[in-house]
């Protein structure tokens, strides 16, 4: 195991390819295969994958860390307001852009500044209409095929502005019925639908939303932290993966928040999995896990 990672940490790549320029030079696939290959047929191998091939497999990405607990599928992240939901999300988006994936991001809420926005390859403002992003997330999901992760930033948002201004119980169900369709949505842009790509699609879903708190507060006198439970209710068995967010620490140079577990496969509840530090550089993530 020892001499494999060190053979994997090697910057240097093969004789045969290192005067290739970075577009010629073959990809990591190609070099597990070909050292596949040469193992079978009892040749010694040389073979060292490409630098910047080797620096992306060492450094797990956000995205490959949620991959890792989510699968391809859908994850939440909530929180009461003011927790650095929206810094985060971005933050994986632009690590996940850095190694070539493509991010469609989604905002309902207009939390970004212009510069994080310029930093997004495909940005779309959706608004707090709820329909207008059902529909957008019903796109994003017909031409699932053109990205490989998609971020809502906030589901939340939209469902809270059409709920406080309906006033019978039957529709503001309706807020409910929209947000598991939301969530049916991005499942589907993940895995795929049964009979058309399921089983050959594999892509992540991020969607950020808000406390059952900052909903109940509107008909009852309860303080914002209580309680932390993500809005939706029974909503919440689709995704696989449920995480909020909590302060740390403020400060005036920088913020501390920590990703904290709500629902996860094979980790416990209450579990930090994360921090991000939040300054004038921008949300640096470390993982936990």
């Amino acid at each position: 195991m020892g001499n494999e990672r060190q053979e994997r940490l090697d910057p240097d790549i093969d004789k045969a390819d290192k005067d290739k320029p970075p577009e010629k030079q073959r990809s990591f696939k190609d070099y597990v295969e070909r050292r596949r290959q040469a193992t079978q047929e009892g040749q010694a191998s040389d073979l060292k994958p490409p630098e910047e091939l080797v620096e992306r497999q060492v450094a797990a990405t956000a995205y490959d860390k949620l991959v890792e607990v989510v699968g391809y599928h859908l994850a939440e992240i909530y929180g009461v307001r003011g927790t650095g939901k929206s810094r985060f999300v971005h933050a994986v988006a632009l690590e996940a852009q850095a190694t070539g994936k493509r991010v469609l991001f989604l905002d309902t809420e207009g939390g970004l500044d212009d510069r994080h926005v310029r930093q997004l390859k495909h940005y779309e403002y959706i608004g707090d209409e709820l329909d207008d992003l059902r529909q957008a997330v019903a796109k994003a999901t017909e031409k699932r095929d053109e990205f490989d992760l998609l971020i809502v930033d906030s589901v939340g948002h939209p469902v809270y502005v059409n709920y406080v201004t309906m006033g019978g119980m039957d529709a503001k169900l309706r807020s409910y019925q929209e947000l598991a369709a939301l969530f049916r949505d991005m499942v589907r842009f993940s895995r795929g639908e049964r009979g058309k790509d399921m089983g050959r699609r594999f892509a992540l879903s991020i969607a950020v939303d808000h406390t059952v708190s900052e909903f109940t507060r509107i008909a009852r006198d309860l303080p914002m932290e209580e309680p932390l439970d993500p809005f939706g209710g029974q909503i919440h068995r689709v995704p696989k993966f449920i995480a909020r967010c909590e302060p740390v620490e403020y400060g005036r140079e920088h913020s501390i928040f920590r990703l904290v577990t709500w629902k996860a496969r094979d980790l416990p509840r209450d579990l930090e999995v994360a921090r991000f530090i939040i300054d004038a550089k921008g949300c640096r993530i470390q993982w936990r896990i």
